[in-house]
């Protein structure tokens, strides 16, 4: 085995290995944050369950997602119906990958410059970084949102990736009738 299909085979096991210990046990929102002050599910009490203001029988999703063993954890707000799962799961896998990617390049540590934007269908996946956000960080952020998919039954959002309790970045999983709804 080369020592690239090795370090390849160690990264999608660290990954799995991710998906599989998320829970929902978030710690307090940050108060000085250098994006919480934008209008970001501002006025919510986000240590409450989301309304479930639509026609299913599935619960509410959970508000918020951390990892263990991981200073990541995503806070979800503006639920939506549900979005196709094969479109979401592509789009989570392309975050993944591309995060990966620049990973392998050293970018690791690097802060991330743009948005990422993934578009599968009438589906959308963005992360928004902010000034503090590194690949790393990023490449945690696409198994934590595909884990609260599969909780949620596949309903879009919008949420905040807090790092070690700051807020690092925003993002949004969503879909729309007849196109992208750009959100």
């Amino acid at each position: 085995m080369t020592p690239k299909r090795l370090e390849t085979l160690c990264l999608t096991i660290y990954i799995q290995l991710l998906w599989t210990c998320a829970v929902a046990a978030p710690p307090p929102l940050p108060k000085a944050s250098p994006l919480a002050s934008e209008d970001v599910g501002a006025g919510r009490d986000l240590s409450s369950p989301l309304p479930n203001s639509y026609n299913t029988t599935s619960p509410p999703p959970p508000p918020s997602l951390t990892l263990l063993r991981s200073p990541l954890h995503l806070l979800f707000y503006d639920p939506t119906p549900p979005i196709p799962k094969a479109e979401a799961e592509t789009l989570c896998n392309e975050a993944l990958n591309e995060a990966g990617r620049n990973i392998a390049r050293k970018f690791g540590d690097l802060r991330m410059r743009a948005e990422e934007y993934y578009a599968q269908g009438h589906v959308e996946l963005v992360v928004e970084p902010g000034e503090e956000m590194t690949w790393l960080m990023e490449w945690e952020v696409p198994g934590a949102l595909r884990d609260w998919l599969q909780g949620s039954g596949f309903r879009g959002t919008r949420f905040r990736v807090l790092w070690e309790g700051v807020e690092v970045g925003r993002g949004r999983i969503v879909g729309g009738q007849g196109g992208l709804d750009g959100g």
